[in-house]
């Protein structure tokens, strides 16, 4: 494909929302294009695609790979690249690159540090290391105390590590959360109160 016909099939994808086509042609793009501000373009739309889109985050390597090498201080680029390396079973490989960019962060906490943490949990979890997995979410917790993704991924590495108590102090502490949000804003609550009573009771009865 010449520079010319992509930057034609682009637009046209995107209008007829082929998405895995357009994160194909995105990733092909990177790998042709000359310009850096471009090819950091593409390479963010593609792996956007690939994570929310497609669920598909490991085909988001190589794009991601390119990325970083031209932008290392971006770290969404590093988080999303982590996770993609977690997707794909290059795990101690993720977990390096987590740690680094956790450590970038400083002494500072904030829901973005947090949410690193959430992806180096995972990372910890698929390695076996379950302890240290938790340890990461209480970490994130204390910086995104209502963030219930992480309280959602605590509840399941934990139920999943087979410390059920543990799994059911965090759905407890989501239920509550879940309660205040709904009547803040019932219709912004991210999640509903009967999925978590649900969750409960299966643990409950395991």
């Amino acid at each position: 494909q010449s520079a010319e016909v992509r930057k034609q099939l682009l637009p046209l994808l995107r209008q007829r929302e082929e998405w895995a086509a357009l994160a194909r042609a995105l990733a092909v793009s990177v790998e042709h294009a000359a310009d850096k501000t471009v090819i950091l373009n593409y390479a963010r739309e593609a792996a956007d695609l690939y994570h929310q889109r497609l669920d598909n985050t490991e085909e988001a390597v190589p794009v991601l790979r390119k990325a970083v090498d031209l932008a290392p201080e971006d770290r969404r680029l590093r988080a999303l690249l982590g996770d993609s390396l977690r997707a794909a079973g290059e795990l101690e490989e993720a977990r390096g690159l987590l740690t680094a960019l956790i450590e970038d962060y400083g002494r500072r906490g904030s829901a973005e540090r947090a949410s690193v943490h959430v992806l180096l949990a995972k990372v910890l979890h698929a390695l076996g290391e379950h302890e240290e997995a938790l340890q990461q979410l209480d970490v994130a917790s204390k910086m995104d105390g209502d963030n219930v993704t992480i309280m959602q991924t605590m509840a399941q590495l934990a139920r999943a590590a087979g410390q059920l108590e543990r799994a059911e102090a965090a759905l407890r502490t989501l239920l509550l959360t879940a309660r205040r949000m709904a009547h803040d804003d019932p219709g912004q609550a991210p999640i509903g109160r009967s999925e978590v009573l649900f969750e409960l009771s299966s643990i409950a009865t395991a």
